[in-house]
């Protein structure tokens, strides 16, 4: 029989083992790089297998198929998740529900190595609804995203189904019902069928926290069965899903395609640039077209909205901010607008205020180039300014015959250039050009016609370069990369050129994007 003092030993000896296993628990799990493939993995290969190329898992945590330990994998910061190229996850896999979170300097990652993929060539994973209801969730998504410090990347979303939307927080490719700090890039989505325009790109929807980055996205509806069966617009002209719908407050967006769609942004930005908007088509139902519509410019640090480059938008609203009372105060500057309101009917092609009872704050709208309606004969008024607030615009090039192109009473105005379009079309400023109505001479209109801002470089950098054209895009590839222009300096202490452009800037290789064959005219010969 043991003595008092060996079964004590015994009892210590058991607590400390005790202790170290719990000691042992409560380590956090070392980050990791984990390999996906539906065509290669198996689920139920352990977390150490799956950080090999050749023994991958078949699914992520958070996908409706996962099973055994790829269901079971807890996710923690630091974690990289690499989808196999050009492998596709099918409708049984969504909705894909992602709750787990990074830190500020330990992101998770879902995205890719370009230098593991199947066939000959990399192209991105396919998530595909195979144009069907989402199998799994009652809100037919393909993501529900919470996540914080999470990035996803390079993943081509298709085959989503919008017949029967349940509004907003449902029928979209991804939903965000929470989580901060996210970056979504180098997306491809498309291919939906979305018969009424009521689907979603990327929506939030509940209380959305700031701080999300959406870059180099591309929302392309031009193979959708809507688009393809009246692609010249020779119809109705109807367009599907609105591409982006109010991701979060303060949210940055820059780099992004969004093309052939009924809505393209419908959001709450603190920084919008080098985006391209084109083919903004027709809503069915009440809802009116929104190229882009800023929901109150974001307070803490003003929206700043520039170098974009939007056209060929049939109605509705071509470019809308609501700068607020007691916030810090919203520039737009270089952009380029020209071919809107194709419908015929005039709307809204740059509104200041409106929409908001608290959208009487402070805003500068310096050098954009803006083509006042269709290319055909544009007589559209170009600002729509509400009463009240402080206004100033500034160095823009007006392309327009309508006898009140800047209507309110409440802006400073001064140094604008402002054309009928058989004007500026004999100075060779047309849409055909391939920076669309960008000077050629130095005895054109614009040139030299501005005041000199240079004292406003120290607060807003980017004014005191030219424009630099949205950004490039591959459609081939659909791959948006780079800007779409190279600018150049605007002069220091003298004067400046109205409208986006410099007279002397650079001509580098156009972007890639293909004109629509009725939004351009022949080029003229000089």
């Amino acid at each position: 029989m043991p003595s008092a003092d060996a079964a004590r030993r015994g009892g210590y000896m058991q607590l400390s083992l005790f202790v170290l296993l719990a000691l042992l628990c409560a380590q956090p799990v070392t980050a990791a790089t984990y390999y996906i493939s539906n065509t290669d993995g198996l689920d139920t290969r352990t977390a150490a297998q799956a950080q090999s190329t050749t023994t991958p898992w078949k699914n992520v945590r958070g996908m409706a198929c996962a099973t055994s330990n790829a269901a079971s994998y807890t996710p923690v910061a630091g974690d990289i998740f690499i989808f196999k190229g050009g492998d596709t996850w099918s409708n049984a896999c969504f909705e894909l529900n992602w709750v787990w979170s990074g830190t500020t300097g330990n992101r998770i990652t879902l995205g890719v190595d370009e230098t593991w993929y199947l066939g000959g060539s990399w192209a991105r994973p396919v998530w595909t609804g195979n144009n069907i209801v989402m199998a799994s969730g009652a809100n037919n998504r393909m993501i529900a995203w919470g996540g914080d410090f999470v990035t996803i990347s390079n993943i081509e979303m298709t085959g989503g189904n919008w017949t029967s939307p349940t509004g907003s927080g449902s029928s979209c490719y991804v939903c965000l019902a929470g989580g901060t700090d996210g970056i979504f890039e180098k997306l491809y989505l498309h291919g939906w069928t979305d018969p009424t325009g009521d689907g979603w790109g990327i929506v939030g929807s509940g209380s959305i926290a700031p701080n999300h980055t959406f870059r180099y996205i591309v929302i392309d509806g031009s193979d959708t069965a809507t688009v393809t069966a009246d692609p010249d617009c020779t119809g109705n002209c109807y367009g599907g899903i609105t591409a982006f719908y109010q991701p979060g407050d303060g949210g940055i967006f820059y780099g992004n395609v969004v093309r052939y769609v009924c809505n393209a942004y419908i959001i709450q930005a603190s920084r919008f640039y080098n985006n391209l908007i084109e083919y903004v088509r027709n809503c069915q139902g009440p809802t009116h077209e929104n190229a882009y519509l800023n929901l109150r410019d974001f307070c803490s640090t003003g929206t700043w909205a520039y170098n974009n480059l939007i056209r060929h938008v049939f109605g509705g609203v071509t470019f809308w901010m609501e700068p607020q009372v007691s916030c810090a105060a919203t520039y737009a500057f270089n952009n380029v607008i020209y071919n809107v309101n194709t419908a015929g009917t005039p709307g809204n092609v740059f509104n200041i205020s409106g929409g908001s009872t608290d959208s009487n704050g402070t805003g500068y709208f310096y050098n954009n180039t803006i083509e006042c309606g269709p290319d055909t004969n544009p007589t559209d008024t170009c600002f729509n300014i509400d009463p009240g607030g402080s206004w100033t615009i500034k160095n823009s090039h007006l392309i327009t015959s309508h006898a009140d192109p800047i209507n309110g009473t409440t802006a400073a105005e001064s140094n604008n250039t402002i054309q009928t379009k058989a004007a500026a079309n004999a100075q060779g400023y047309t849409s055909a050009q391939t920076y669309g109505f960008s000077p050629t001479d130095a005895g054109d209109a614009t040139v030299l016609a501005g005041a000199d801002l240079t004292s406003t470089c120290a607060t807003v950098a980017a004014l005191c370069s030219d424009a630099e054209y949205g950004v490039n895009f591959n459609v081939t590839t659909h791959v948006a990369s780079s800007v779409g222009r190279t600018a150049v300096a605007r002069p220091s202490g003298s004067a400046w050129d109205t409208g986006a452009y410099d007279q002397d800037g650079s001509s580098p290789p156009p972007s890639t994007g293909t004109p629509h064959p009725r939004a351009v005219l022949p080029r003229r010969i000089r």
